[in-house]
């Protein structure tokens, strides 16, 4: 028997006891805002950058490819003049090279000073076509005429010689609309729902897009509790939306949502989820005072309000989730106010029992103009969705008899501990079990577990149907017990498990899995039973029994047939090459009496070893 096996590798672990975050997405790996400021995650760790081509008061947004390379970034739109206090302003879109892809001049594109003016999310079916999503300012309210509301343009990535370029721009969606923007995923995990405030009835905006493009918007009722919000903020599950005070669960099929709960304290601007969608994090007042979190998967939402940090009298801007997992602020203390500057605070282990803040972890210029900015980087939150809790579902990881598995966590860490005691980012198993890995860093400890199954390899029998020798020409059955096999085939070709081959030849029969193959194979054995059998008398009376002379061949291959008979005299009576013709007891058409006559049968024999010459001689008599 011969076997082969594959070497399988097992990832991704199926069942979670705790978690604090998962690496998200490398789209978002690159930021700029504010004041020709940026952050760059390639490391894993936020590097400060600086952009002197960049200018955002508030909303931003950015894209990169999923190696983390930057594709392209906007300021979202401009402002006419008079518009607003640093006015006028232009709006660009900018290529991967801070050249301008696409300007938007004042009158195209969101609103220099909304707070989520632009967003970007890949077309859905496309690997190069992304939505830049935008919404316009409020004051932009004061002349309808040119107000901008909710837009969106196409940019195609395989355009200028791969720096991208706009396929389609300034679509209007809704007009009647300003400041807040949010994007969530769809259920199916392709498309997206658009979220946005009717700027006359305060109500929600909905806006469904999908692979047949941005569908028409419908208008849902809410419960208008918070009366000046600027932000509108998902959860990175979708399942949840934020307001200001108003919480609501949303229907990620159908779009649907409903107020869960209002929240006793909140702020109007400053709020996030954290990655795991189970914490709301917000600042307790307009200006700063209070870091506070809820959890929105208690039972009593505004009753699990805790205060994480005493962040003292700022003014507090956007909140954004970042790649590392954290969640970034961008606010102005009495220091940032001096030097006019801007601070980029740090909300870190946001998914766990113990976050700590860390207050100006970063300080960019602002704009001298107002000496302020307070946006970050706008991306859709669900970049950063992360598992939380146990799943129903669990995986097996097969693995072959004979290889070995390498078991690899799909979360990094600083320290590992297996099971088996190994502290190695991942291990090679060779038997079938259950194994676990504890993955810890600075904020929490996850564990994985591993239900690692051995596959065997195949097996066959080779049963032959015959006892003894068999003789050469003959035809004998051999049948294929395949054990585990998922095909089977003969060294002939056949498919089916029982075969007949010929005596005297090598066969083999070949079966298989996933794993790998078994084979068997067999000498059938032969001999040589060739026998030509001449009776020793025959009766040529025309009765229908004996009247003629013919030889009776046994297991015999054979050519240049001869027979003669001679009389007692030697004769030669009767002479033929043909096997099937035999002697009717005539000579020159007559009969011959009765009497004993001598035959002489020569024939050449085929053997495996080649043609045997045989010569047989003997009497016969003839009867009458």
């Amino acid at each position: 028997m011969t076997s082969s096996g594959k070497y399988y590798t097992a990832v991704a672990a199926v069942f979670i006891l705790f978690f604090s975050k998962l690496p998200a997405q490398k789209e978002s790996n690159t930021w700029y805002f504010g004041y020709g400021a940026g952050l760059d995650f390639s490391s894993g760790a936020p590097v400060p950058l600086s952009n002197p081509v960049f200018d955002a008061y508030e909303g931003c947004a950015a894209i990169s490819d999923p190696e983390g390379n930057l594709l392209f970034y906007t300021n979202g739109g401009g402002a006419r003049p008079g518009l607003i206090p640093n006015g006028p302003k232009t709006g660009y879109i900018w290529n991967r090279n801070h050249e301008v892809l696409y300007n938007m001049g004042d009158a195209e594109g969101g609103g220099y000073s909304a707070a989520q003016n632009s967003v970007i999310v890949p077309v859905p079916g496309s690997n190069h076509q992304y939505y830049l999503f935008t919404m316009d300012q409020q004051p932009s309210t004061v002349n309808p005429a040119t107000q901008r509301g909710l837009s969106f343009f196409i940019i195609d990535r395989n355009l200028n010689g791969g720096l991208g370029g706009v396929a389609v721009a300034n679509q209007m969606i809704y007009k009647n609309t300003t400041e807040l923007l949010a994007i969530a995923l769809h259920e199916n995990g392709q498309d997206y729902w658009i979220v946005a405030i009717e700027q006359t009835t305060k109500n929600f905006v909905v806006i469904p897009v999908t692979v047949q493009g941005v569908q028409a918007p419908t208008l849902q009722a809410r419960n208008a509790a918070s009366t000046s919000p600027l932000v509108l903020k998902f959860s990175p599950d979708g399942n949840f939306l934020c307001i200001g005070r108003e919480l609501y669960r949303f229907d990620k099929t159908t779009g649907v949502l409903s107020l869960l709960t209002l929240l006793p304290q909140a702020n109007y601007y400053t709020y996030s989820f954290s990655p795991n969608s189970r914490y709301l994090y917000q600042l307790s007042e307009d200006y700063g005072d209070k870091l506070i979190r809820y959890e929105v998967t208690a039972a009593n939402i505004p009753a699990s309000k805790v205060v994480i940090a005493d962040v003292g009298f700022i003014f507090p801007g956007y909140l954004q989730i970042g790649p590392d997992g954290n969640i970034y602020l961008n606010d102005i203390g009495a220091g940032q106010s001096v030097n006019s500057t801007t601070a980029v605070s740090i909300i870190h282990c946001p998914d766990s029992e113990n976050p700590s803040f860390e207050r100006t972890a970063f300080e960019f210029p602002a704009d001298p103009g107002i000496s302020i900015t307070i946006g970050l980087t706008n991306f859709p939150d669900f970049l950063f969705r992360s598992f939380s809790g146990i799943p129903t579902k669990t995986d097996t990881l097969p693995f072959c008899e004979g290889s070995k598995a390498v078991l690899e966590p799909d979360i990094a860490g600083s320290h590992y501990l297996w099971s088996n005691g190994a502290n190695t980012a991942s291990i090679e198993v060779s038997e079938p079990g259950t194994y676990t890995v504890t993955v810890s860093d600075a904020c929490a400890s996850k564990t994985r577990a591993f239900f690692a199954i051995q596959n065997p390899l195949p097996r066959v029998e080779l049963l032959p149907g015959f006892s003894g020798t068999p003789c050469y020409g003959d035809s004998v059955t051999l049948t294929a017990i395949a054990l585990r096999g998922a095909s089977l085939q003969w060294s002939g070709g056949e498919t089916a498990p029982v075969v007949r081959v010929s005596a005297g030849s090598d066969y083999a029969v070949t079966v298989a899995n996933a794993c790998g193959t078994a084979s068997q194979s067999i000498s059938v054995p032969a001999e040589n039973c060739c026998r030509i059998y001449l009776p020793n008398a025959f009766s040529p009376n025309d009765d229908g029994i004996n009247d003629r002379l013919l030889p009776f061949p046994h297991s015999c291959i054979f050519s240049d047939y001869n027979l003669k008979l001679f009389s007692r005299w030697g004769e030669l009576v009767f002479e033929s090459a043909d096997p099937a013709l035999g002697w009717d007891g005539k000579f020159r058409n007559k009969p011959l009496p009765e009497g004993a006559f001598v035959y002489q049968l020569r024939y050449i024999l085929q053997t495996p070893t080649g043609q045997q010459q045989k010569t047989t001689a003997g009497e016969v008599i003839l009867l009458r």
